[in-house]
């Protein structure tokens, strides 16, 4: 195959380090193959439970950790998330869910007084989580009913959860692992008014122990259908005090009189602020579907290649989602970059900015559904392609099928 592939008018060494952003080809080569020898990351053995399965990938999620602080300075995210994607994409999650959605909420609606949390984070001294979703209101956030009444003579607030469609559902890393997550609730001041959905972070669990903490509830949802080493739970809260000094207040604060003050006026600017939260957890799904595409093609064209059957219908049929998977791959770290501009560029009221960055994020939700969906259809096509042989468990195939 080798043979072939150099006597090719097409340079593909030039597309290999054009896809890499680091650029640089034998780094990105390396690290892919030391994770594989790696026998934490890469075990060899039967397919464990489900138990197991959430074990083995939080011991991989540690591991990617001290990876991510190794090479943070040498590779860009996009691409150490794409190489940990492909050894271990429960691992992959669990640790970005920690490392780019709820410290990119911190980042993102918090200020500096939440910067310890991150500097904990990156110290792997806490596990983070994001609770948006609600078992009876899914991820609408007009009809979310979890609360954060703010007390005045405790300067705090306690969250409660009224009812069980108010419960934290779907979360991932909260089923066993979270110590801290980044909650929404509705933020109540008595005899003032609702203020509406507001984010707090809120430490659910003891650091050492890992019991959750009182007036905390926490379950595990149990087995999937896919992915079953992400760590979904529930969590239900029931006067649970937390400090005043919790409230993600980049766009508004509660003062010492104990009122409700917004620190961006602009409501244009609010919900380009309050989505941006989201924007990097969408990008990261388009990587990931991606990712697993690209090696599922993989698999199918090197199959049909050995079989001699290059000339195949089959070939034919797989060439949409090869474009599929470059466009993503291309995609993915095109728009994070142009994201991260214009968010620099928010910080000085740039009406236009504003607009841009609402917009990109109706792009990144789109994205996320068109990648998942190309990417499920691809991998079904590799499947198909690969015949008998994608029943083997050598070719992984029948491991990347249930991701979806």
């Amino acid at each position: 195959m080798s043979e072939t592939t150099e006597n090719r008018p097409f340079n593909w060494k030039s597309m290999t380090k054009f896809l890499l952003q680091s650029g640089d080809v034998e780094l990105e080569r390396e690290l892919y193959k030391g994770l594989q020898k790696d026998p934490i990351l890469y075990p060899v053995g039967n397919r464990p439970t489900h138990d197991e399965a959430t074990q083995i990938s939080v011991r991989n999620s540690f591991k990617l950790c001290e990876l991510r602080k190794l090479f943070s300075d040498r590779i860009t995210f996009t691409a150490l998330f794409k190489l940990t994607s492909h050894v271990s994409v429960g691992a992959g999650m669990q640790d970005g869910i920690s490392s780019a959605l709820f410290v990119g909420a911190l980042n993102s609606v918090g200020t500096d007084r939440h910067l310890k949390y991150v500097e904990l984070e990156k110290r792997g001294e806490i596990i983070g989580a994001y609770c948006l979703t609600e078992i009876g209101h899914g991820s609408d956030t007009r009809s979310m009913r979890t609360e954060a009444v703010y007390d005045k003579e405790s300067r705090g607030f306690v969250l409660n959860t009224p009812n069980f469609e108010a419960a934290k559902c779907w979360s991932g890393n909260v089923g066993r692992i979270a110590t801290h997550a980044v909650v929404y609730a509705q933020l109540i001041i008595p005899d003032d008014g609702n203020y509406g959905l507001q984010p707090f972070v809120v430490q659910i669990r003891d650091t050492r122990t890992l019991l959750p903490r009182p007036g905390v509830t926490i379950a595990h949802l149990g087995e999937k259908v896919g992915l079953n080493g992400v760590d979904n739970g529930v969590i239900i809260f029931n006067n649970f005090r937390i400090p005043k000094e919790n409230l993600l207040n980049r766009l508004g604060d509660i003062n010492d009189e104990g009122n409700y003050v917004l620190e961006v006026a602009d409501t244009r600017k609010q919900y380009a602020i309050a989505l941006s939260v989201l924007f990097g957890a969408r990008i990261s799904v388009v990587i990931l579907t991606v990712a697993n595409l690209t090696h599922a093609l993989v698999i199918a064209v090197r199959c049909l290649f050995n079989q001699n059957r290059t000339g195949h219908p089959r070939i034919r049929t797989l060439m949409p989602h090869l474009a599929i998977a470059y466009v993503g791959t291309i995609f993915s770290p095109l728009v994070l970059q142009l994201r991260t501009q214009l968010a620099n560029v928010l910080e000085k009221d740039d009406d236009s900015s504003t607009k841009m960055l609402s917009e990109m994020h109706a792009i990144a939700t789109a994205a996320k559904s068109i990648f998942s969906w190309q990417s499920r259809d691809g991998v079904k096509e590799c499947v198909e392609a690969c015949s008998s042989l994608a029943y083997y468990r050598g070719t992984t195939s029948n491991v990347i099928k249930p991701i979806y």
